[in-house]
């Protein structure tokens, strides 16, 4: 129990020194969040494929939605 503990400790602490890195050598360069969210919106939301799969995942988890609360009306009852 005592080494599955320390080997968790020594992942965490390995992901927040690698966040920390990270961090810093995001900010040390210059970046902001405002130039991230328009790379973001102007290279990953511009491509085609990416707005066909989140056109399809949303007409999906609606249609699934919508399924769902028809099963539950047509069996009558709230539970």
């Amino acid at each position: 129990m005592i080494i599955s503990a320390a080997a968790f400790t020594a992942a965490f602490i390995g992901m927040v020194f690698a966040l920390v890195k990270v961090h810093r050598f995001y900010r040390g360069a210059g970046f902001s969040l405002d130039k991230a969210r328009k790379e973001f919106s102007d290279g990953v939301m511009a491509d085609r494929n990416v707005q066909q799969a989140a056109s399809g995942a949303a007409r999906a988890a609606a249609s699934a939605a919508a399924t769902h609360a028809m099963n539950q009306a047509t069996q009558g009852g709230r539970y």
